[in-house]
């Protein structure tokens, strides 16, 4: 009997890591599933953001024609999570002293001075990093409703899965000849019965339906909706209600950039009717510095904005960081 429920218990252990993968929460979506875990203390990225938006003159429209921006964002990271975060804006990809235009240090709390910016930093940090919080905080802000995963635990699953482990660990502790108890409930009716229930109650919002030629998984409800792709769980397009206007986020294909991560291609930014701006992700690294080699770095390019450059333009239309 003691081995039948020691097999169940390895089981169990197993079947939960199924389960879970299998039936999907908003929080556990919230991340790049296709790229590793960083082992680098720094991440690198660098993006092209264009302003795409639609000028409207009475009855006539036109694109609107001002040259893009690059971006250079560094995370710096302790233990996988973002330390400090500088970003460096330039009018072209060179970042050189003629086309300079900031050198910013964001923090974790990011400055969120604006939707758009704190949306951005959150998506990149979800795809760069599979970093979810800054996301979940803004969620929130938008949505306070909304339970994740502490909210969604099934207690009594939860209760039960914690005395089987604890089984398992005092008889693999025990030696041979001595006797350990078998906690009450530990028969084969009510462990089947626990393992038909799921380890998270159902978030009613997310449901898997058909979108053109697709499933994915959407998540939907007055303020947020969210879709991903059903077998790969891809982000795919996310939006925001803020006040009156809609903060809409649709991504491209991914694509493979340093042979182990991917990003979506693009990325393009919607707010209401009009303004519409088109991310190019065009470099993605992960390095390790030295302190002292790092702030060398984040020094040259602050000594760089020290020259002065009357021809420097000063676009602060774009949503960048």
């Amino acid at each position: 009997m003691k081995n039948q429920i020691a097999s169940l218990v390895v089981l169990l252990f197993s079947l939960v890591g199924v389960a879970q993968a299998a039936v999907p929460t908003l929080e556990g979506l919230l991340r790049n599933p296709s790229n590793k875990e960083v082992l680098t203390d720094t991440v690198e990225l660098i993006y092209r953001i264009k302003d795409e938006s639609i000028i409207q003159y009475g009855s006539m429209e036109s694109e609107t024609s001002q040259a893009p921006l690059y971006q250079k964002i560094y995370w710096r990271l302790q233990e996988g999570r973002p330390e400090r975060i500088y970003v460096v804006t330039s009018k072209s990809l060179n970042f050189d002293s003629s086309s300079m235009i900031s050198v910013k240090d964001l923090d974790d709390k990011n400055s969120q001075k604006k939707a758009e910016q704190a949306l951005l930093l959150s998506t990149l940090n979800i795809l760069n990093l599979n970093y979810p919080k800054t996301m979940l905080d803004s969620i929130k802000n938008f949505a306070p409703e909304i339970k994740f995963n502490r909210d969604l635990v099934n207690y009594e699953k939860a209760s039960y899965y914690q005395k089987y482990k604890d089984y398992v660990i005092a008889k693999k502790k025990a030696g041979k000849g001595q006797s350990i108890p078998v906690p009450d409930q530990m028969d084969q009716g009510t462990f089947s019965k626990m393992m038909g229930e799921r380890y998270y109650n159902q978030q009613e919002r997310l449901k898997l339906v058909r979108a053109g030629d697709e499933f994915v998984w959407q998540f939907e409800n007055e303020k947020i909706s969210f879709e991903f792709g059903n077998q790969n769980y891809k982000m795919k397009k996310m939006q925001f209600s803020n006040m009156e206007e809609l903060i809409t986020f649709q991504f491209g294909d991914y694509v493979l950039f340093d042979g182990q991560h991917e990003l979506p291609k693009y990325m393009v930014i919607k707010r209401g009717d009009f303004k519409k701006y088109k991310i190019d992700f065009l470099e993605y690294k992960n390095r390790n510095y030295k302190p002292n080699d790092f702030a060398k770095l984040i020094n040259k390019f602050r000594e760089s904005m020290a020259k002065p450059d009357e021809k420097k333009p000063e676009n602060l239309t774009l949503p960048i960081l």
